[in-house]
């Protein structure tokens, strides 16, 4: 008895498959719909052989496009076979849509699934014709069906996997590597409390108006400039005052006297060496002053200045209520669209997220400021690995004896134990110095005996 040859072509879409990877192209790598796609297919799934090299070359880059997909690609000899640079940039350009790459995905899929299932049963006519027993066939069709595998790309990760990277990184903090350890904010006495700042987070910073929310992430952004890289979004201030700020911050010059422009020799001094070494680039800040900024355009300029200047220590946006809040039904769920957003760029880029955030007018009538008084509270909390609260209580209360103190206030820490409240001293020029457990403790032991602090207790150290 001859053997029955299958004549026809298998099951198969090319144009789904050109659709697919077109798609990915047009998408950052963690992004939900990419997800969604690489959930779903695996390289064998592709039945262009070309296209199972293309996607496993994008499999490996988390910023893909054109150039990073060819350059791989290219070094794996791989570039010609598949078809060279004008057909991989064809792809992008013939891609109907990317809210699409899930069904078409899902086309590929299903193709790839025919093949599986037909090789399955042509094997078994196979058998029959070679007169193998009819129950060793229904048995070896029953085994191979349970065979096909038709799930998706996801590959669970075991934990175990973990246990060389964890020695790696416990040996790396014993030695002080910041990169173990965490980004240090230059306060001395929250760095401290927290350890470091972990690569992967979202800090916000929330107080009311003229209790010092951005003069305090201006001096964590020039603390680290001076050895790495920091990228500085404001919303608010022109670029004039943005350099007014951290000059004066820098030199420790005070801003009445940068106003002015009355300096002594000493000061002009400390600004040739500040002006001198962001000439040299050795103040490292890479500012952004442009107005109503949305989440999309900030992670698309973060990821530029990556690409153009390398790695960053740290992001801060001057701030939350000044950018521009996708559509939603409530301003709450833009908040946590944006923050969910901002929690997640922080992960794929591997640099902290420093997010300015304004209380609302609730916190005049409390004195002290609580989790509640930020704009879209719930949201900023789900996604937020530290939020502080900067307060002056000079500014609800004229007869404190806490004047000139800012007081960062912890309100909530995912990674331990609330840190203890840290209190920021201005001094003559207008900048600050962190007091010790002994000043702090005189200071609130004052304020009791005035009475002046609602809900105060002395301070214990």
């Amino acid at each position: 008895m001859e053997r029955p040859v299958m004549e026809n072509i298998p099951p198969h879409s090319i144009e789904a498959e050109q659709a697919v990877l077109g798609a990915l192209m047009m998408m950052d790598a963690n992004e939900h719909k990419a997800l969604e796609v690489t959930d779903t297919l695996r390289p064998e799934m592709f039945y262009n052989m070309a296209h199972q090299e293309i996607y496993r070359a994008m499999a490996k880059l988390k910023n893909r496009d054109l150039i990073t997909i060819t350059d791989l690609l290219d070094k794996q000899n791989k570039l010609d076979e598949c078809g060279g640079f004008a057909y991989i940039a064809e792809l992008g350009k013939s891609t109907p849509s990317t809210t699409t790459a899930l069904q078409y995905a899902e086309i590929v899929a299903d193709k790839y699934n025919a093949r599986e299932i037909m090789g399955v049963l042509h094997n078994g006519i196979s058998q029959i014709y070679d007169k193998q027993p009819n129950s060793e066939v229904l048995q070896y069709i029953g085994n191979a069906s349970q065979k096909i595998d038709l799930s998706g790309g996801y590959e669970p990760n075991h934990i175990g996997d973990l246990s060389s990277s964890f020695i790696d990184r416990l040996e790396a903090r014993q030695k002080g590597d910041r990169s173990a350890v965490g980004l240090k904010t230059g306060i001395e006495r929250l760095d401290d409390e927290i350890i470091g700042v972990g690569e992967d987070w979202l800090v916000t910073l929330f107080a009311r108006p003229s209790h010092g929310k951005t003069l305090i992430a201006q001096l964590i952004c020039s603390h680290i400039a001076k050895r790495e890289a920091v990228q500085f979004f404001s919303m608010e201030m022109s670029e004039d005052e943005i350099m007014d700020r951290f000059v004066g911050i820098t030199a420790g010059i005070g801003p009445k006297a940068l106003k002015t422009g009355v300096l002594n020799d000493y000061q002009f001094a400390k600004l040739g060496e500040v002006l001198g070494l962001m000439d040299r680039k050795q103040l490292n800040i890479f500012y952004d002053d442009t107005p109503a900024l949305s989440l999309q355009q900030i992670r698309h300029r973060v990821k530029t200045t990556i690409k153009r200047k390398g790695k960053l220590a740290l992001i801060v946006i001057d701030y939350l209520k000044l950018m521009t809040l996708p559509k939603a039904d409530r301003e709450d769920l833009a908040i946590g669209e944006v923050t969910r957003g901002l929690k997640q760029l922080a992960k794929e880029v591997k640099v902290p997220v420093l997010l300015l955030a304004q209380a609302n007018r609730g916190t005049d009538k409390e004195k002290r400021p609580q989790m509640s008084n930020i704009y879209g509270s719930s949201a900023i909390e789900a996604d937020s690995d530290l939020i502080i609260a900067s307060h002056r209580e000079e500014v609800v209360n004229e007869s404190t004896a806490l004047r000139g103190v800012v007081e960062l206030i912890p309100v909530k820490f995912r990674h331990g134990d609330l840190p203890r409240t840290v209190y920021l001293k201005a001094n003559e020029i207008g900048l600050f110095t962190c007091l010790t457990d002994v000043q702090v403790g005189d200071l609130m032991n004052q304020e009791e005996a005035r009475g002046s602090r609602k809900g105060s207790t002395a301070f214990t150290g």
